[in-house]
């Protein structure tokens, strides 16, 4: 039946990505992606982000990330493109391209740090409290408000 050979190939994609082979691909594959499709750049990130707050506050994430950012990732993409700017001492453009560890991050207004209650995570997620800025304004901005 349609449903046995539905459930025999999740099987086999369950193996095969358990697989070396399976995991090299997928790897290999984030990577290119990462290069080349901002989108999913900035959904990996966001989702990394708000996955690693939750591990260090120990509690358990309850709903998508994009429920709680607000928008979809390309709506994302978008909002923060408005608010690029130039650097304050190069002059160099933001652009997808620069969107790296020594370019520009992704960063919370008010910090994720702050909350205190889940109402506050929700709140501290959305979109609107996010904003692109240069990596060593945002390390030295630290966790504190703007």
């Amino acid at each position: 039946t349609i449903r046995n050979i539905f459930k025999k190939k999740k099987e086999f994609q369950k193996e095969y990505y358990q697989s070396d082979k399976g995991k090299k691909w997928k790897k290999d594959n984030r990577s290119k992606r990462r290069i080349t499709d901002p989108i999913y750049k900035l959904t990996e990130n966001m989702r990394t982000r708000l996955g690693h707050f939750y591990k260090a506050k120990n509690i358990r994430k309850t709903n998508p990330t994009f429920i709680m950012v607000g928008c979809t990732p390309k709506y994302l993409k978008k909002y923060l493109e408005k608010q690029f700017y130039l650097h304050p001492i190069t002059n160099e453009k933001m652009t997808w391209k620069n969107n790296t560890f020594y370019g520009w991050h992704v960063d919370h207004k008010i910090p994720l740090s702050s909350a205190k209650t889940s109402e506050d995570i929700y709140r501290l997620c959305h979109y609107t409290n996010l904003q692109p800025m240069w990596a060593k304004e945002n390390m030295k901005k630290g966790n504190k408000i703007t």
